[in-house]
């Protein structure tokens, strides 16, 4: 074990495995995966996922096992469900810095893995109980290992490339298939090598058969166990829907991917345009860097093209961007080359590093349920100190020191930020902030049209849901007295059964307000 890889895999660890366990499992994604896993783990069912008692057609199954694997040993708590999210960000580092250290260099693997290491962006991905840091892990390790055989002639890793992409699939379905398999396409006839040898060449048949062998059984079984309902329910809604139109108010709009991934590969994104640059100027001697940079490409075009997006979408070519990127600085560090328009990043990241904690001080300060929490923006300013420290090495082309004090004001800000600011956001979510009072009273406790998803893993129990005031009224013939969980736009006619509010708060980073009421 190298001394470099020892480094990147403690980062890794403190980056990624900062407090992950500490602050309560609320955002929707998390709640309604985290659930989903702790539904199917409670039933020993391997096949169908539910939220709720209902189906849930919303993503296959591969990180609900990995989450039930850890509910057995560890118990339904935030620990188990963002173990392996954690686990797999850790793996990202090291398969990145494995295989850019054969293809390159080591220098390069390693600038390249401290850069996604810094990324603020994936460090909260790989702090989510959700599906993406397993899709992020296996598309990683599968268009690395494709490249890597396809250059190496090394057969074994062309397996390991369709096994990857499997398991991909997986994760999240067909855009597993659709984009890595694409970006390979084009890089191929770039090289004009796409023809019909090359399907011998890359054991097309063969993988695909092994795709197959470990694809067909789950999605047989779901198809047989729901009468088509989930495969539907998936591959129309949660697929087609969402790329031809906008779901959940997540509405994308042009160059907003591109943002995305400039945001996710700060602090040294300031330097793309260079490094892009070079990376056209030595297309011929590192093909790899070319590769990589055609991925990053068809990730931001096919969700600029989308009319959904969440920052999570682009997120798996994060890690080919930062070999791009780790590419850059080592050729400069390398050849001394002089680094046109340094001191103009420079100076945006120096700009950009001083208005964050502004912005985040607005935020909090306009926010009511956590207004009392601004100063917490703060925290940020640790940015500015490493923009002005790096920017003084930049002045006296010191670029190394100039690299760190970047990358480090990044990782520490990460650190801080999950240990000091997420535990005190997140204790202000109105599920957190209702249910010991929910938990004390030996009331049932049911939800009313729609409430806040957080309540079924924070009750650690399916909670049952009543559709109309003719359904209410049923129940409480036969249970006169309930906690009703439910939203503000939803209480009306309630006050006709003898219910009243007990508390109401707005949803803690989402528009609807939840309201507990008790009759």
């Amino acid at each position: 074990m190298s001394r470099r890889f020892l480094i990147l895999l403690i980062l890794s660890a403190v980056s990624y495995g900062s407090n992950f366990w500490d602050y309560p499992i609320y955002i929707l994604d998390e709640a309604k995966n985290a659930a989903c896993a702790m539904e199917m783990e409670q039933r020993g069912d391997w096949i169908v996922p539910t939220f709720n008692g209902e189906l849930r057609t919303d993503k296959p199954p591969l990180h609900y096992y990995f989450m039930m694997a850890a509910y057995k040993i560890f118990g339904v708590n935030p620990f188990s469900a963002r173990l392996f999210s954690v686990v797999m960000g850790i793996l990202t580092v090291l398969i990145l810095y494995l295989f850019v250290k054969r293809i390159v260099d080591e220098p390069t693997a390693f600038y390249s893995s401290l850069i996604l290491i810094s990324s603020l962006q994936m460090m909260i991905q790989f702090h989510l109980a959700v599906p993406d840091p397993y899709l992020i892990f296996f598309i990683t390790m599968g268009c690395l290992s494709f490249y890597y055989a396809y250059h190496e002639g090394n057969s074994i890793f062309y397996y390991l490339f369709y096994f990857s992409i499997a398991m991909a699939f997986m994760a999240k379905g067909p855009v597993a298939i659709v984009l890595p398999g694409l970006s390979i396409i084009i890089y191929l006839i770039i090289r004009r090598e796409f023809n019909i040898k090359m399907f011998r060449r890359i054991h097309f048949w063969e993988g695909s058969l092994l795709f197959a062998l470990l694809v067909a059984p789950w999605w047989i079984a779901i198809s047989l166990n729901t009468n088509g309902e989930w495969l539907y329910g998936f591959l129309f809604d949660h697929n087609l829907n969402r790329f031809a139109s906008t779901m959940e108010g997540h509405r994308s709009i042009p160059g907003l991917a591109l943002v995305i991934v400039f945001a996710a590969l700060l602090p040294l994104s300031v330097f793309l345009p260079q490094a892009v640059i070079m990376t056209w100027r030595d297309r011929i001697k590192s093909p790899f860097l070319v590769y990589c940079l055609i991925i990053c490409i068809v990730f931001i075009v096919f969700f600029s093209i989308s009319r959904t997006i969440l920052p999570s979408y682009p997120a798996p070519c994060i890690p080919f961007g930062a070999a791009v990127l780790g590419y850059f600085i080592n050729q400069i560090l390398v050849t001394n080359e002089k680094i046109k328009r340094s001191m103009i990043s420079g100076a945006f990241l120096l700009v950009l590093s001083l208005a964050l904690p502004i912005v985040g001080y607005l935020v909090l300060k306009n926010d009511p349920l956590i207004a009392d929490l601004k100063n917490l923006s703060f925290y940020l300013t640790i940015l500015f100190v490493g923009a002005m420290v790096g920017f003084t090495f930049l002045v006296r082309k010191e670029l190394l020191k100039a690299v760190y004090s970047y990358l480090g004001s990044y990782i520490i800000t990460g650190v801080v930020l999950l240990y000091m600011v997420m535990p005190q956001l997140m204790s202000k979510n109105p599920v957190s902030l209702s249910l010991p009072s929910i938990l004390a009273s030996s009331k049932p406790v049911v939800s009313y049209k729609q409430t806040n998803a957080a309540f079924t893993f924070s009750l650690k129990r399916p909670i049952r849901n009543i559709g109309s005031p003719d359904e209410l009224q049923i129940l409480l013939n036969t249970n006169p007295h309930l906690i009703l969980l439910t939203r503000e736009t939803h209480l009306q006619g309630l006050e006709k059964f003898g219910f009243k509010v007990v508390r109401k708060w707005k949803d803690l980073f989402e528009n609807p307000t939840t309201v507990i009421l008790e009759n």
